[in-house]
């Protein structure tokens, strides 16, 4: 009984240290990357105009909640090759 109380502090002090070991590469991710982000969705956007209809339909299947950056953008260079592989 001993054993798995300290088996499951283990795993909960685990649990924490890789998640704010996640939470560090995400930020140290968003630092120093965020400009390049920022430029290729620009990019992205100014394509946009010129293909509408395509992506009208990219767009709505990147309808992400704010702070997921990182996501859209590969959601939108993956999709942006699947429906238009020319232009991305």
């Amino acid at each position: 009984m001993l054993f798995l109380q300290f088996l499951n502090f283990a795993l909960i002090k685990l649990s924490h240290f890789l998640l704010g070991q996640v939470t560090n590469l995400r930020s140290f991710f968003y630092l120093h990357y965020q400009h390049l982000i920022d430029a290729h969705i620009r990019r992205i956007d100014r394509r946009r105009r010129d293909l509408p209809v395509r992506w009208a339909q990219i767009n709505v299947l990147l309808m992400l909640p704010p702070g997921t950056r990182v996501l859209r953008l590969v959601a939108t260079v993956l999709l942006g090759k699947l429906f238009c592989p020319g232009n991305v």
